[in-house]
């Protein structure tokens, strides 16, 4: 069943009869009391009451502060539902004894601060006598299988007490369409709706040819109400309900038989912190076609996942269907599980418990770093901790910073201002800790941090498999062309012990949205130019004036370019591609410089995507460093890295300075991202690594490598942030 709402309802066609009444005849939405009963049909043999909790009973208003006062004496407040936009209680129940035990038949009123009072007649039992259901039709796994290329029509059950209760007898039939708005058919015992009366009931609907897409399925909700009270003047309605839910597959005929879904991994039992998230997943074999749908229920209730909600997030990695619970309350603690709709059928995973834990004091683990920057620059102080629920608040010299309440603190533009002692205190329930402090100078530098030197390693092969390095020269400001020494190095590798080198790496340097080479190397030949620049900016030598290495050096214009290392005649191995600034000690602000690059190779944990990049000057820089591998599938990479890994590694050093698994949705990498024209990341639950860092004057590598030995086409990137 759906979680009730009058948004995205409970009731679906009540509502939007309600609504339009409201439109017509109410002042305001309406305030509601209903007991319901819920029905599924999944076969031609009729409806059966909902599983979990077929009895619901619920209680909303349209603003705050107001309370529901019950036949027993005792009230309750209605609060805040963020994901319906109204002011409820919910109350489950698996018997009807049950229901009316705790909400007995009766007169309810809801009061509130400078609101009438509505009183709710919710006596007797007034439910229609019959459970809702289809009368006709193709069933197969649980769905109803339809022809949406003609018009169809559902024969409905016929319902005795329909018009002979209540104020009003009520009865609807909807289905959500292609269209925005569904499909739906209504009527009433009176014109209260803005419908046409009439006292008999509806016994079929008629769907019209090509309101349904083949291939995808639809909810469709047929409900009968009777209404005990319809108070205009103050909005006011109490009703009982059956509602009935069936699945409809739209298949073009001859369409051959499918499967229906397969759970292969069910939710398993989560522990949470107040204030904190859980996810749950399960995995499953999908046996049909088209818009899978995906459904999770709390306690029984479907969860609504509209626009407004921030309680719940759906996603799907990895073959695995998630739901997150954010910032837990008591209210989330109860049972989850996952409904997959196909067009091959339905499958129900089993239930899985959301409980309460301990939470243990916080550990700062990586305290914060202090850097030296060049004025105008920026610098970004970060903090690891552990002990769950945590929160953030960042300090200067004492004083807290204004939204600087993550694990990370950006200051962008730096000034002799920003100078000083930067803290953190990182607090939970259980207690909070601050960090030790990181010093901050800002200084004037005509050899401010940069990127003056970048090369990726990797097996290069042929096709998809050639190594391609992106690279982007200017910067706000600049102008002119920017002199670079590019290189693809092979046979040389082999005298540093590195094997199954590329025989004859071929480089090619190629502008964006260029098919042909701007310039190209087979040989190096000795060149002298290349001897020259490489002894000036630190490059190994090539030994050897005759080795099938490649390498150039070329001057160019501001803009987005590629290296492309192939090999000749089709030949693979291992090859190094680099990048230099010419003239890596000469700086002014119009001068133009490495700030960005990327690399796409298909890679293995046996053989890793290194990317080596070295920030020269005398100034610490920050940089914005990604391992996309997931997020790549949308651009039509299928063989994409599942999960990448990425750590950066200081020169000289045995273990990562820096490392991430996955990208968590951070808003600052998010807002950073965009501010350096990086494609954006969509999933924050995706498996994709990112970095975002503060590196002192010195050589590094970023390191990327899968997750559980996994395999696939990654791509690296290093963006200067200015």
């Amino acid at each position: 069943m759906k979680l009730p709402s009058n948004r995205q309802n409970w009731f679906a066609a009540v509502a939007i009869a309600l609504t339009a009444f409201a439109g017509d005849v109410l002042a305001q939405d309406p305030y509601i009391v209903r007991k319901g009963h819920f029905y599924v049909q999944t076969s031609a043999s009729g409806a059966v009451q909902h599983a979990t909790a077929p009895y619901v009973f619920q209680a909303q208003a349209q603003v705050t502060g107001m309370s529901l006062n019950l036949t027993t004496g005792t009230s309750v407040s209605l609060p805040y539902v963020a994901g319906d936009d109204s002011y409820e209680i919910v109350a489950p129940f698996t018997s009807k004894t049950a229901m009316d035990t705790a909400y007995p038949n009766g007169t309810y009123t809801i009061t509130g601060t400078g609101q009438p009072t509505r009183t709710f007649t919710v006596t007797p039992d007034r439910y229609p006598s019959d459970a809702p259901a289809i009368t006709n039709g193709t069933w197969s796994n649980g769905v109803l299988v339809i022809n949406p290329t003609q018009n169809y029509t559902f024969n409905l059950s016929n319902f005795s007490t329909y018009a002979s209760t209540g104020v009003a007898g009520h009865e609807s039939f909807s289905i959500d369409t292609n269209s925005g708005n569904g499909f739906h058919q209504e009527i009433a015992t009176q014109a209260v709706f803005g419908l046409t009366a009439s006292s008999t009931p509806l016994t079929s609907v008629t769907l019209p040819a090509n309101s349904l897409a083949t291939g995808n399925v639809y909810q469709l909700e047929l409900q009968f109400d009777t209404l005990t009270t319809l108070d205009v003047p103050n909005s006011a309605v109490a009703l009982f309900t059956n509602s009935l839910e069936v699945w409809v597959a739209a298949l073009a005929p001859g369409t051959p038989a499918m499967a229906a879904p397969i759970v292969t991994v069910h939710p398993t039992d989560k522990t949470g912190t107040l204030g904190g998230s859980a996810t749950f997943s399960a995995t499953v074999n999908l046996g049909g076609t088209g818009n899978a749908r995906q459904l999770w229920y709390f306690n029984g209730f479907q969860i609504a996942m509209g626009n407004t909600t921030t309680k719940y997030t759906q996603g799907f990695s990895n073959g695995a269907f998630t739901l997150t619970v954010n910032n837990i309350t008591s209210a989330d603690l109860g049972t989850y599980y996952m409904k997959i709709v196909d067009t091959g059928g339905i499958a129900v995973t089993n239930s899985a418990t959301l409980s309460l834990g301990s939470v243990s004091t916080p550990t700062i683990v990586t305290q914060p770093l202090g850097h030296t920057v060049a004025t105008g620059s920026s610098v970004v102080f970060g903090v690891e901790a552990t002990g769950g629920n945590l929160t953030y608040q960042w300090k200067k010299d004492g004083n807290p910073i204004g939204g600087a309440t993550g694990s990370q603190c950006l200051v962008s533009n730096a000034q002799a201002s920003n100078a000083g002692s930067y803290t953190v205190t990182v607090s939970n329930g259980s207690g909070s800790v601050t960090s030790s402090a990181a010093v901050l100078n800002v200084v004037s530098s005509s050899d401010p941090g940069r990127l003056i030197n970048v090369s990726v390693r990797i097996v290069s092969g042929t096709g998809a498999d050639t190594l391609f390095m992106g690279f982007v020269t200017g910067g706000t400001g600049t102008s002119g062309g920017k002199q670079l020494l590019i290189r693809g190095i092979g046979p040389t590798l082999g005298a540093y012990g590195v094997l199954n080198v590329m025989a004859d790496p071929v480089l090619d340097v190629i502008p964006q949205g260029a098919s042909t080479p701007l310039v190209t190397n087979d040989d190096w030949s000795g060149d002298a130019g290349v001897v020259t620049v490489a002894n000036a900016v630190g490059a190994f030598a090539l030994p050897s004036t005759t080795s099938k290495d490649s390498a150039l050096v070329t001057t160019l214009n501001p803009g987005v370019y590629s290296a492309k290392v192939s090999g000749k005649n089709n030949t693979t191995g291992t090859v190094l591609a680099e990048i230099y600034d010419a003239n890596p000690g000469t700086y002014s602000a119009s001068t133009p410089r490495l700030i960005n690059i990327s690399a796409r190779a298909t890679m293995a944990n046996d053989n890793p995507l290194i990317a080596g990049f070295v920030v020269g000057g005398t100034t610490a820089k920050t940089l914005l460093i990604r391992a996309i591998g997931p997020a790549l599938v949308p651009y039509g990479v299928t063989a994409a890295m599942p999960d990448p890994y990425l750590e950066i590694i200081r020169s000289g050093q045995s273990s990562a300075s820096y490392s991430n698994d996955n990208w968590g949705g951070s808003a600052l990498v998010t807002s950073v991202g965009n501010s350096v024209g990086a494609f954006a990341l969509t999933d924050g639950a995706g498996k994709d690594a990112v970095l975002l860092v503060t590196l002192d004057p010195g050589v590094y590598s970023a390191k990327v490598t899968g997750v559980n030995n996994t395999s696939g086409i990654t791509l690296v990137e290093v963006y200067e942030v200015p």
